[in-house]
């Protein structure tokens, strides 16, 4: 029978060997890289974290890589502005987000999209550089922690050669992360909300 779990620390191993010390911040810079570049998929960045580092200084890698690509990507929007995020977005998704970011009383919505895994939070802090502060980017990118924290312990529980307990939870996950983004839609599709 084929050894899953041999085969798992052997990869963790020689992604190791091949970056050595430079490993973690290696981890970080793909983690932050995800979030700037908005399109590439974050949750494979942080399995890998737990399952070379383990859940605590996997989510720690994990955790330095979404801030600093959180606030990178919140600086670039301040900077390059609406245009850019338009068409990141797509106009009608980005002044859904901006009037939900401008307005007191629907901030709170902002914060849960952040909270809730499967919503699509990367475009979602380009609009925060554009249409808020750094307070609300600071907030909203720790309130990421919770998913994160999940995904990296899925990847740790790999690691230890676990594959069945694994997969249960990163699938568990998934599937809340589905409920996160109809959740996410609802929002933004409700006529009560702004826009």
């Amino acid at each position: 029978m084929y050894d899953y779990s041999q085969n798992i620390a052997d990869m963790a191993d020689s992604i190791e060997n091949m970056f050595g010390a430079w490993g973690a911040l290696v981890l970080i810079l793909f983690q932050a890289l995800q979030i700037v570049i908005a399109v590439l998929p974050g949750g494979f960045v942080e399995v890998a974290g737990g399952i070379i580092y383990g859940t605590l200084k996997g989510l720690v890698i994990s955790s330095a890589g979404i801030l600093s690509g959180s606030l990178l990507a919140f600086f670039i929007a301040k900077k390059l502005g609406r245009k850019l995020v338009i068409s990141l977005a797509g106009r009608e998704k980005f002044e859904r987000y901006e009037a939900l970011v401008k307005k007191k009383k629907f901030k709170g919505f902002i914060y849960l999209f952040f909270f809730l895994p499967g919503v699509p939070k990367d475009i979602l802090i380009y609009v925060i550089g554009v249409a808020s502060d750094y307070k609300t980017a600071l907030i909203a990118s720790l309130l990421r922690i919770p998913a994160t924290v999940v995904t990296v312990h899925a990847g740790s529980i790999f690691g230890s050669g676990s594959l069945a307990e694994g997969a249960a939870l990163y699938f568990g996950f998934i599937f809340i992360g589905i409920l996160g983004l109809v959740i996410h839609n609802k929002i933004l599709s409700d006529k009560k909300n702004p826009i």
